[in-house]
């Protein structure tokens, strides 16, 4: 048995979290990208992940976090070093 798996992250991806951001499904990730953004893959909730979502950061993003400040979901927070 074989699987093909294809990514989305950015350069140099350099952390990854994990967490759960929309509040459905089970947990989601993260991956902070040295160029200059962070990749966001949304658990479809079936061992799969939709399509990754690029959000922009002002520098190459070095490490990423995941925090729950309302018990329903998390946030991401990213630092550039």
């Amino acid at each position: 048995m074989s699987y093909t798996v294809t990514t989305c992250v950015g350069n140099s991806p350099h952390s990854v979290a994990i967490g759960d951001l929309d509040g459905i499904n089970g947990p989601d990730l993260a991956v902070a990208n040295s160029g200059n953004n962070v990749s966001v893959f949304l658990n479809n909730g079936d061992g799969t992940f939709a399509d990754c979502i690029f959000n922009q950061t002002e520098l190459g993003a070095r490490s990423v976090a995941m925090a729950s400040c309302s018990n329903t979901r998390s946030s991401v927070h990213a630092a550039s070093r």
